[in-house]
């Protein structure tokens, strides 16, 4: 029965009356389970222009099967398969066997919507909710559009998120609403919108935090100024017992404690009982509540009582179940007079928890590079790190702090050690548009044409994060601008999804905007058409690219809008001089399409009328 079933499917899915060899292999892989080939098939068929190919290539990385598993890549092909007329081409039959259809499943534009809201491509997201995404649709952590927007701080898409009727209060299944994930994170201008849509700002998410006991936990003044202004209660306890005040007295938050005592915050006396606790060792008591004392000690960032546990003999090195130490603690927490006090008391400082990470790592990716400088100091070398699949470069990067990056460099700290997927902390620093960082690692002598596993390089990642300034920055230092992927894409066509004329124009003056077609068959023209970009498609035009250029099927980028039925990108590209005359492969112009599709405001401008 077993057998059968994948007969059926790989039947349907395969076309065996036209089967090539390519099918017959991709086949004979899927009878097998072999999605290992499948996956190999799929991708030499996308990268010779199958959509078909490229959709199911898209599934297996979302799923991990037969090639290693890369949610943000996947929802990436979903988006530009949404974007590029691929649906309303098979809806309107063209292909047929010169595409070898590989499947029957739709476009994931559920996926498409929520990847949009990832990397702020507002124009995208925009044209989903106009082709009736549900706005509300899910992923499998329960994240939304709306979440994931907020985490990533683009207000002007969670306004349209909110204006499509997104639900505020949405949680995912660790329990977070948008808001409490924007608090988190400190995303002022995200918490702001959420705010002006309506969002309850006491609904209370994971371990028991709301938004403001989110926001004071990350130290973030501006966001806890927002909700307090907003009259979040301020006396809520998470599943620790502690109130926002609590946290904000044992870190020693004293901007935090005014702001939150003046809108009628209650101080729980959590740091008096706490030092009572402490002092409670020396009258042989061993834990509080359960948990190592020194822990306790640790977590609240409490130098002083450290410094008692040491007096009284206490084992500075002692470790919990995650392998944490009081040093890693203090270097994950941000804690200077913790991660002072125990590298003065001769801490381990080469110690790593469980999960491989030390204390350098942490304090890097926590952004504090006060306590990296103690670290180095303290004899951790920088230069030479031990092999490890964490760095404190990248993971520096990622923080966004500049400080903590530069203290690393000038430690000598390696800067081009690749991830799993081989990217760069120059690439990471490019991926999040942060061009200050991009400047910093390449003064420091960052390989700019570092290539990670996907042949993409730094400028591919600027150009896909819509930084204009990051690809200044790689261009004045001499790095490649023009080389594309494995799939095709160059820099110009990632800058056109991005929907940046700001980046194209700085490729074009370097001289990387070739009008070459990428794995798809679409030239950066067509992607910048298909995604509204009408901006970078004039930017394009004066560069000498061709408005007529067609992709296999012989669809120009007059004849792809036309499919999606975009009235205004039509009429852009008719006054930019494009030629309504073309016929593609189905032997259609665009007024035959226009007519296929009942678009009569399309006929109209294509008419004359």
């Amino acid at each position: 029965m077993k057998k059968i079933a994948w007969l059926t499917i790989a039947a349907v899915c395969c076309g065996l009356n036209a089967a090539s060899a390519a099918d017959e292999e991709t086949l004979r892989a899927l009878l097998l389970r072999d999605f290992e080939t499948a996956a190999t098939e799929f991708a030499a068929a996308s990268t010779a222009g199958n959509l078909e190919a490229r959709y199911q290539l898209a599934t297996l990385t979302y799923r991990g099967l037969g090639v290693g598993k890369d949610i943000d890549a996947a929802n990436r092909m979903y988006a530009e398969l949404s974007a590029s007329g691929f649906e309303a081409a098979r809806q309107a039959g063209v292909g047929g066997d010169r595409y070898g259809w590989f499947g029957v499943d739709a476009i994931d534009k559920e996926a498409a919507l929520r990847w949009s809201a990832q990397r702020g491509t507002l124009q995208t997201a925009e044209h989903l909710l106009g082709s009736g995404v549900f706005v509300d649709a899910a992923s499998q952590t329960g994240r939304t559009a709306l979440m994931e927007a907020a985490e990533r701080d683009h207000a002007e898409l969670i306004d349209v998120l909110v204006s499509a009727g997104a639900n505020l209060d949405r949680v995912d299944r660790a329990g977070d609403t948008a808001l409490i994930l924007a608090s988190r994170r400190g995303n002022a201008d995200a918490v702001r919108a959420l705010l002006r849509g309506g969002a309850d700002t006491d609904l209370i998410g994971s371990h028991g935090n709301s938004a403001v006991i989110a926001a004071v936990n990350g130290g973030h003044v501006p966001v806890t100024e927002l909700l307090t202004n907003a009259s979040a209660d301020l006396n809520v306890r998470n599943d620790d017992g502690r109130t926002a005040l609590a946290i904000a007295e044992i870190r020693g938050e004293s901007e935090i404690v005014g702001l939150l005592t003046e809108h009628g915050a209650v101080s729980a006396g959590f740091e008096t009982r706490a030092r009572s606790s402490v002092s409670g060792l020396q009258l042989g008591m061993d834990e509080v509540d359960g948990r190592p004392i020194w822990f306790v000690a640790a977590d609240r960032g409490n130098a002083e009582a450290l410094g008692i546990l040491a007096t009284a003999g206490a084992r500075i090195d002692r470790t919990d179940e995650s392998g944490s130490t009081a040093l890693t603690i203090a270097a994950e927490r941000g804690y200077d007079d913790v991660a002072r006090l125990m590298l003065s008391l001769g801490a381990m400082s080469l110690h790593r928890r469980d999960d491989g990470k030390s204390a350098l790592h942490l304090a890097a990716e926590r952004g504090s590079g006060s306590i990296v400088r103690m670290l180095i100091q303290a004899g951790v070398d920088a230069e030479n790190p031990p092999p490890s699949e964490h760095d404190a470069l990248r993971l520096a990067t990622r923080s966004g702090s500049l400080d903590t990056v530069r203290s690393l460099l000038l430690a000598r700290h390696p800067s081009d050690r690749g991830d799993s997927a081989g990217r760069t902390a120059l690439m990471l620093a490019a991926q999040q548009g942060d061009a200050a960082a991009v400047e910093l690692l390449l003064s420091a002598r960052a390989d700019g044409n570092h290539r990670d596993n996907d042949g993409r390089t730094p400028a591919w990642y600027a150009a896909d994060a819509g930084c204009d300034g990051c690809l200044t920055a790689l261009a004045q230092s001499g790095s490649d601008t023009a080389t594309a992927d494995s799939s095709g894409d160059t820099p110009a066509h990632r800058a056109a999804f991005s929907d940046c004329s700001l980046c194209i124009e700085v490729l074009a003056a370097n001289g990387s905007v070739a009008d070459e077609p990428n794995g798809l068959g679409l030239t950066p023209l067509m992607v910048a058409a298909t995604n509204d970009g009408l901006s970078v498609v004039e930017v394009l035009v004066d560069a000498g690219h061709d408005l007529d250029r067609d992709n296999p099927s012989g669809n120009t980028a007059l004849i792809i809008n036309v499919q999606r039925g975009n009235a205004t990108a039509v009429a852009r590209l008719l006054q930019l001089g494009a030629d309504d005359g073309v016929v593609n492969r189905q032997r259609r112009n665009a007024l035959d399409i226009a007519r296929q599709f009942g678009y009569a405001d399309i006929e109209d401008l294509l008419t004359g009328r």
